[in-house]
């Protein structure tokens, strides 16, 4: 059980945390422990010129990327899009416990010069570790 160790005077310092307070709880310190993302990848891009990005991914197990709005920066220069998923027939891309992997084709249509950082979280919504990582892309764009 998950309790507050909060003194006050109608000696409730024991009082148990609801689920959803402890899980805002554990967010907001992961969030702040992951204040410093680096950039993970960077493209270069020219406005009205369409960019794949392709992230890999086991979408068969439950795992999704999510554009993440709040460490992205730069959103009004591109529009971003998913495609769709797709299995490769690359033999570099397995893992151990799947034949293969999927890989998500994401659309970035840049609107204006100027460089944008996207975060792209990677994450399942079921199980006990439900966020898994956020992957940076650096694009630069150019006129």
């Amino acid at each position: 059980m998950i309790t507050s160790d909060r003194d006050d005077s109608a000696g409730l310092a024991t009082r148990p945390l609801s689920l959803a307070a402890a899980t805002l709880a554990a967010l907001v310190a992961y969030s702040d422990a992951s204040a410093a993302i680096e950039i993970e990848a960077e493209q270069e891009a020219r406005v009205g010129k369409m960019l794949i990005l392709k992230l890999p991914g086991n979408r068969k197990a439950g795992y999704r990327w999510h554009l993440n709005e709040e460490k992205s920066r730069g959103l009004d220069l591109v529009d971003v899009d998913q495609i769709a998923w797709t299995i490769p027939n690359d033999d570099n891309v397995r893992s151990m416990f799947f034949r293969n992997h999927s890989v998500l084709s994401i659309r970035i249509m840049p609107q204006a010069a100027g460089e944008a950082n996207l975060a792209f979280d990677y994450f399942r919504l079921w199980g006990n570790k439900p966020f898994v990582k956020t992957h940076m892309v650096r694009v630069t764009i150019s006129p």
